[in-house]
């Protein structure tokens, strides 16, 4: 993301500061209704994005693809919208089942893999 840039002499130091600024880059981009892009391959350092957060940033752009309001996913998931709005949160965790609830609901597939 072309925004996060961080300084300091330890490489594990930067990262950790890189982490917490991605966070609050996604927090951005979602509360300004813009798509997270797919992680590039080239250039810079990859900082990895726990499965968790990765599957949750596949609903918050299908949320925006879509321009479904997190009161109309709660309908369509015969929930509270207090709910749609806490597992939406970053900083909630939420159980994978529940985000591809909320993705089917958006007439999405979350498919997960794992690789060598």
């Amino acid at each position: 993301m072309p925004e996060i840039l961080t300084v300091n002499e330890c490489k594990e130091e930067v990262l950790s500061m890189a982490w917490s600024t991605l966070l609050i880059l996604f927090s951005s981009y979602f509360d300004n209704k813009r798509i997270i892009p797919e992680p590039s391959v080239t250039g810079g350092v990859f900082i990895e994005v726990p499965s968790g957060i990765a599957a949750k940033i596949h609903l918050l752009n299908a949320l925006t693809l879509t321009g479904t309001t997190q009161s109309r996913l709660a309908k369509e998931m015969n929930i509270r919208p207090q709910e749609v709005h806490r597992f939406v949160s970053l900083s909630h965790p939420t159980k994978i089942d529940t985000i591809e609830k909320a993705l089917k609901a958006l007439g999405y597939h979350l498919i997960l893999d794992a690789v060598r």
